[in-house]
């Protein structure tokens, strides 16, 4: 009889333990169960990865509400990279409705034909007649669609016919702002007619982008696809490669001279790698007036001598007529024209000058060149002057480079109104 108690009393004495247990496990679910935060604070800490694909898939992933977050800022900029993408999103503004709301921004960056040796076949080559299918139910489920990029595109079908009766298609795109051709290789004449397809054309971007002859003896027939409309451009970027002259100026002089709303424009953006370019881009501030408020002028120097550079600038360049202008960016800042393009400025609203320079530039910057600046600078047109910014690319740290800068021009610095700023690559 005593061992049978004392093995009951032992059996006893193991329960509570075990109900411990179960009260344990059970007070860690309710601990870690997952807590949902307001939609407006999921919206806001989104909006800092709308530039990061990967990002905004991850958090799509963590449950339902951030999913639901998620999705406009996915769909707000899609890359077409073949014909297979393109029915994808067809299906899907078909489908959903809602998705056709979300984007803002399409991205046609066909891909490069691989031979099966390995070799990538050039886009002047490889086939992309599918673009010409953009205007064919997109429009309609797009309503807020704002910009189309063109990027590596060599091809567009090269039937004349197809593209005479498609090109006034993308009129339907009517909500669409910004159009940006970089590193394509077509014909101007094709590029004039694409960006003239658009009505509400503001921004303009041409970037790296080389002209190409017609193939299949085509130049005349391609000559036909005249601009359709007279666009009204806000800003203008014109990015001139290597060994070229100044093609794009002369190919798009319609767009900025009379009687094509040449008063509207009020950004424009220029690199420039030949003297041509130099005279070209001269003959065009004559037909710009007060409206351009932006100019940012880049010249690569290692291409033509120095005298041609600066003897081009003296003769042909001249700012006196942008009479509201409120911003000028040069580059780089050793160039031994940049005196010239500041001391022409007439503008009373001038409120920021900014130079672009590296660590080679810096090094070869000669005293005689910052004596010309700040003389320019302290002058009397530039005492509305707010900003002076250097954007730096180069091993040396930011702060040294604005001590040096700081040093160089104290006298522009020491007005009460300037701020002056070094901008790293990093840092942008």
């Amino acid at each position: 009889m005593a061992k049978s108690t004392s093995t009951q009393e032992k059996d006893t004495s193991k329960k509570p333990a075990a109900r411990t247990l179960r009260s344990h496990t059970k007070r860690t679910t309710i601990i870690h169960k997952p807590i949902l935060l307001p939609p407006e604070i999921q919206d806001h800490i989104v909006s800092y990865l709308w530039n990061k694909p990967k990002s905004l898939r991850a958090c799509g992933f963590a449950n339902r509400s951030w999913h639901t977050a998620v999705r406009p800022y996915i769909f707000r900029s899609l890359t077409l990279n073949k014909e297979g993408r393109l029915k994808e999103l067809e299906f899907a503004v078909e489908n959903e409705p809602v998705v056709g709301s979300w984007i803002r921004e399409i991205i046609i960056k066909p891909d490069p034909y691989i031979l099966l040796d390995g070799t990538i076949w050039n886009h002047i080559i490889h086939p992309c007649a599918w673009i010409l299918r953009l205007p064919t139910i997109l429009p309609h489920k797009l309503k807020r669609l704002y910009s189309f990029q063109f990027i590596g595109l060599g091809d567009m079908g090269w039937k004349y016919r197809e593209l005479n009766a498609t090109l006034p298609k993308f009129a339907y795109f009517s909500s669409v702002k910004s159009l940006s051709i970089i590193n394509c290789r077509i014909p101007k004449e094709l590029m004039r007619a694409t960006a003239s397809s658009f009505p509400n054309l503001t921004n303009l971007h041409i970037i790296n982008t080389y002209p190409t002859p017609n193939p299949l003896g085509l130049y005349n027939q391609t000559q036909q696809l005249v601009p359709r409309h007279s666009p009204r451009l806000e800003e203008l970027s014109l990015h001139i490669p290597d060994g070229l002259l100044a093609w794009e100026l002369g190919s798009f002089d319609e767009l900025t001279k009379p009687p094509h709303k040449v008063n509207d424009l009020r950004v424009l953006d220029l690199r420039l790698q030949h003297p041509g370019g130099l005279m070209d881009l001269g003959s065009l501030l004559k037909f710009l007036g007060q409206s351009l408020q932006e100019l940012s002028v880049t010249i690569v120097s290692d291409t033509w001598a120095t005298e041609q550079q600066y003897q081009a600038i003296t003769d042909h360049c001249d700012l006196s007529n942008l009479t509201g202008l409120r911003s000028i960016t040069l580059n780089p800042l050793s160039h031994p024209g940049n005196p010239h393009f500041l001391s022409t400025i007439k503008s009373p609203h001038i409120a920021k000058v900014a130079f672009l320079t590296s660590f080679v530039y810096l090094r070869s910057l000669e005293a005689t060149m910052l004596t010309k600046l700040r003389e320019v600078l302290q002058e009397e047109i530039f005492e509305s002057l707010e900003d002076l910014q250097f954007f730096y690319s180069g091993p040396l740290k930011v702060d040294k480079v604005y001590q040096k800068m700081k040093r160089e021009f104290s006298g522009v610095v020491s007005r009460h109104s300037v701020y002056l700023q070094v901008i790293g690559a990093d840092d942008e």
